[in-house]
């Protein structure tokens, strides 16, 4: 999960819509990886919340 840290530290200025989905990706990744599934080595994210990253069109329809 460094490489998410270092990657995506700050979103750049006038991002387009691809770059956008990407940094909210990568930030609900840090935060399932942070909080909801730490984990001691440091590098391991439980796939089942995984699933949920992969289409936010899906959750946009269902809200």
């Amino acid at each position: 999960m460094k490489w998410l840290e270092n990657n995506f530290k700050e979103l750049p200025k006038n991002p387009i819509d691809v770059v956008k989905k990407q940094y909210i990706r990568a930030f609900i990744l840090r935060l399932i990886w942070g909080i909801l599934m730490p984990n001691k080595s440091r590098n391991l994210v439980y796939i089942r919340w995984l699933l949920h990253l992969v289409n936010f069109k899906e959750y946009r329809r269902l809200s």
